[in-house]
């Protein structure tokens, strides 16, 4: 009996951990991009797109370098969320108005 409530101490304190892990993740994955560094990334991932479509990009490294930035860029405009920006602790996205504000 007593194994047992060893063990349930150890899970208790593997769940606080997986608590304050899961905690710390989402603070992590706040979103960080504005509405223009979407809109820019959006517009420069289409506009490789449109080169490798068009063949303009030559074959070999570089046209899996382009198709990489291409996804990087689509993912992170979609996500709302750039972990380059997250590591540096930059944001572009505007801080929401309070209540107070708008009367």
């Amino acid at each position: 009996m007593k194994l047992l409530v060893k063990n349930t101490k150890t899970l208790l304190n593997n769940c606080k951990f997986v608590y304050y892990l899961n905690l710390k993740v989402m603070n992590f994955l706040k979103k960080n991009m504005g509405t223009l560094d979407k809109t820019i990334r959006i517009s420069i991932a289409l506009i490789l797109l449109g080169l490798y479509i068009g063949g303009s990009i030559p074959e070999g490294t570089l046209t899996y370098i382009v198709v990489v930035v291409i996804s990087i860029f689509l993912l992170t405009s979609i996500i709302g969320f750039c972990p380059l920006y997250a590591l540096l602790n930059l944001t572009t996205r505007k801080q929401q108005k309070s209540s107070e504000s708008e009367n």
